[in-house]
């Protein structure tokens, strides 16, 4: 057996095992939403690719070492964006060049790695792909036994806080409207790092608003925003990304206004409670799948498709129109409606006067066409809100929010603070403590105010 063993590890199977080192690596960042079935057809094709690319090379070289080109070649593949990362790029903008610079690297070490393996003998070959083998099976249980602590870790420690409110009979009950408009920024913000005088905070507080203007979220990423909006709670910052869309699906306030007889409306790209989203429109991983493909070459070319103009574009209309439905629609119960618009988050697009804009590509660094986007964006996002506000006056019945969830986050933008120094603004119809509203210093603070105000 021992000998069967040994006979095993000297063949050059490596490229396969860099498979499950990959897969039990990602698996470890959250063990609990892990999928047998999802990993092992995902092995299968990294198997399927192993074996094409070793058969390619068996062609063109002799060579017992070019194991490693597969490798490489497949760990281009599987670590790209975080590659860019590491050369300060953010993850939401890789520019196209860094791809074709990097690849063009990558076949470049490839072609002289294999005129370098054609001069050296395969005396030692044995013993290198015995090592390869080995090494790759250990870190894989290392990374599996690390993410078996790490999930026994999240369940002891990684709670939820959970507020308790006077349950109010259902039919008193207000309907809560949160429009979230995805990183738009405080007018401070906008003056500051866009040269922009936005006036919605003055259209908003003419129709009876109580605009926060030094309210902030202290994330400076969505999921993380929302999760902290939807758990009453911003102190604790979640483990990974894994961890917040988890603890988002199972937060405290939907379960909250479920008890209370509420009818959940969730427009939105995240599951809130029981209540699943309008559209995948998120790019934070929510399923093993996403968690396995996050920052591959495959999770590239996905998110190309999924936000390009039309997708998005698309999206925004859905929702536009499934909340126009929804506000003309009558309830027996009350309902919390929840309305995540992509606005002004890129890609922008439409211009200030609605019109789509073409697919243009910007780097990062394009201070002047990105400025020009975004506040053009948020210009047609004004206008959306106005003529929703215009259209339904019924609407100023109800409880109504409208926030961004965090700022701009673009490399030209210097100053940081700003990233966490969003939009707030809150309409509580009747009387309410005005001096209690204005002293809240962050969003997810807003979630326990307004449940105070929600009986007629």
């Amino acid at each position: 057996m021992d000998k069967k063993i040994m006979s095993l590890l000297d063949k050059p199977l490596y490229p396969y095992l860099y498979g499950i080192s990959f897969i039990s690596y990602k698996s470890a960042r959250y063990l609990t939403s892990f999928s047998f079935f999802t990993a092992f057809a995902f092995f299968l094709g990294v198997c399927a690719v192993c074996y094409v690319l070793t058969t390619l090379f068996k062609k063109v070289s002799t060579s017992s070492y070019s194991g490693i080109s597969v490798v490489i070649i497949i760990a281009s593949l599987f670590h790209v964006a975080t590659i860019a990362q590491f050369f300060g790029y953010e993850y939401a903008y890789i520019p196209t060049q860094f791809y074709v610079v990097f690849y063009a690297i990558v076949i470049a070490g490839i072609i002289l790695l294999q005129l370098l393996f054609s001069r050296i003998t395969g005396s030692s070959a044995f013993m290198f792909n015995k090592v390869a083998n080995v090494f790759l099976l250990a870190i894989s249980i290392v990374f599996f036994l690390n993410g078996v602590l790490y999930a026994q870790k999240i369940n002891t420690k990684h709670s939820t806080s959970i507020a308790t409110f006077r349950k109010i009979p259902a039919h008193r009950q207000r309907d809560i409207i949160w429009f979230l408009l995805d990183e738009y920024p405080s007018a401070i913000s906008l003056k500051q790092q866009f040269a922009f005088d936005n006036t919605m905070d003055k259209q908003l507080a003419a129709k009876g608003f109580e605009v926060l203007g030094n309210m902030h979220s202290r994330f400076n990423n969505t999921l993380y925003s929302l999760n902290a909006i939807f758990n009453y709670d911003d102190s604790v910052v979640p483990a990974s990304f894994f961890v917040a869309a988890h603890s988002l699906q199972q937060n405290s306030w939907i379960k909250e206004l479920d008890d209370s007889g509420y009818e959940i409306v969730n427009l939105g790209i995240f599951d809130l409670g029981m209540h699943p989203k309008l559209a995948d429109r998120s790019g934070y991983p929510q399923t093993f799948w996403q968690q396995l493909i996050t920052g591959t070459f495959i999770n590239v070319v996905n998110n190309g498709i999924k936000f390009s103009i039309a997708q998005c574009d698309r999206y925004t209309q859905e929702i536009l129109q499934k909340l126009d439905d929804t506000l003309k629609s009558t309830s027996d119960k009350p309902r919390f409606i929840w309305v995540h618009l992509s606005i002004p988050h890129e890609p922008f697009c439409r211009d200030s006067k609605g019109h789509v804009l073409d697919n243009i590509s910007f780097e990062e660094a394009d201070s002047t066409p990105i400025k020009k986007g975004f506040v053009e964006y948020l210009q047609y996002g004004n206008t959306v809100m106005n003529r929703i506000l215009k259209d339904h006056p019924s609407i100023f019945e109800n409880i109504i929010v409208v926030s961004g969830d965090h700022g701009p986050r673009f490399r030209f933008l210097h100053d940081k603070a700003y990233q966490k120094w969003p939009l707030a603004a809150v309409r509580i119809p009747g009387n309410y403590d005005t001096t209690q509203l204005r002293q809240l210093r962050y969003i997810s603070q807003i979630p326990s105010f307004i449940s105070q105000y929600r009986n007629n």
